[in-house]
């Protein structure tokens, strides 16, 4: 974990920093931004947001035992983020942070039961939380594999108002994922991204964070960092 730990300081010497599992940019954040929080739980990421950078924060969960307890927080839509509009089945697990709309998503805990659930694809989600027409400073993703769907749904249109989006991708606990990770990686960082992250071979949780080049303000030193952060991850996308 050598490496792990090395890319973690060198991507927190050039503004980036992990607030609860999710890394950031975090000079393109202040109290003015805009989070949409999709796959909230008990809503801990977007309270970490409001107090840190008292940032205006979406909170959507699917689980309506999770989504009760959510507090705090701005704006909170019980549902699912899906590729289409509609009812779908949600497998809630016994474990309440890997219930997914994949079925036995995490075999190790096991499903509890199935539920339906509202599914809104993005552009009904931005309805929904009226953000039409607004930009989105960060959007998080942790949707237990759903978030494959949902990149693959994208069009460059869909996300032209977001400015930094911070998922983690699940290819590390189902192998079955992998292609279409490394192909969702790829889609995204072809609209304009680029792709922070400190699991470069997939073999750890990945927490990827993709933040418009424009964006960015970096100094010359700062830009060294990031060359030698480039260099040393050995992407394997």
């Amino acid at each position: 974990m050598l490496r792990k730990s090395l890319l973690e300081t060198m991507l927190k010497t050039i503004g980036f920093c992990n607030i609860r599992g999710h890394w950031l940019y975090i000079p393109a954040i202040n109290s003015n931004s805009v989070v949409v929080d999709l796959g909230a739980n008990l809503g801990e990421f977007s309270k970490a947001m409001i107090k840190k950078f008292k940032a205006k924060c979406y909170a959507v969960e699917p689980n309506q035992d999770l989504f009760d307890k959510i507090s705090d927080v701005n704006v909170k839509v019980n549902a699912a983020i899906t590729a289409a509009d509609g009812t779908v089945s949600f497998f809630l697990s016994n474990n309440p942070e890997s219930s997914s709309l994949i079925n036995n998503f995490e075999q190790q805990w096991g499903n509890a039961q199935k539920v339906s659930v509202v599914g809104y694809c993005w552009k009904t989600m931005v309805e929904k939380l009226k953000l039409t027409n607004r930009y989105i400073d960060v959007l998080k993703i942790d949707v237990e594999g759903a978030e494959l769907d949902l990149i693959e749904s994208f069009d460059e249109k869909d996300i032209a108002a977001i400015k930094q989006i911070t998922i983690e991708f699940h290819d590390w606990l189902n192998k079955n994922l992998h292609e279409r990770t490394v192909n969702a990686i790829k889609k995204l960082t072809s609209f304009g991204f680029l792709c922070i992250t400190d699991a470069p071979d997939h073999s750890w949780p990945i927490e990827a964070l993709f933040v418009r080049k424009k964006n960015l303000s970096l100094n010359f030193t700062q830009k060294l960092v990031l060359k030698g952060y480039n260099q040393i991850r050995f992407l394997s996308y």
